[in-house]
Parts: structure tokens; C-alpha cells; sequence
């Protein structure tokens, strides 16, 4: 699995597209700032801005798994 995720991972951080054929395609996003809450206590605190990995399934995938659809 890592020879699978350690390629994604690094093209994420540089800010490119993955693409697997027939799978799907993941990128990275931008978060803005916000102010989120504390769970423990429900108090306000800033959560930063942050970059997050997203997933796009192909259709192919999900024909395959949705074969009714």
C-alpha cells in the first residue's frame, strides 16, 4: 500500500491531479479559516487554514458498484 499512497501523497502536496483510469482522480483542496468548536467544552476556537485531500470516483467505478443505478 505505501508504493500506492506514497506517490499520491506527494504529487497532493505539490498541488497536483491523481488520476487511476477507471477509478477516479483525487486533489487537494484549500480550507478557509473558521471558527469551529471545542467538543470538550463547546467553547470557540480558530481553526486554521488547511489543505485536504479530496476523491472524485469515476463513473466507471460507480456503475460497477451501483450496477442498478
Amino acid at each position: 500500500m505505501t508504493s500506492i499512497f506514497n506517490p499520491i501523497t506527494n504529487n497532493l502536496a505539490h498541488g497536483k491531479r491523481v488520476e487511476s483510469r477507471g477509478f477516479g482522480s483525487f486533489t487537494s483542496k484549500i480550507r478557509n479559516p473558521r471558527i469551529g468548536r471545542d467538543p470538550r467544552n463547546g467553547g470557540a476556537v480558530q481553526v486554521e487554514t488547511k489543505q485536504v485531500p479530496t476523491f472524485r470516483a469515476w463513473k466507471q467505478l460507480l456503475t460497477r458498484l451501483n450496477p442498478e443505478s
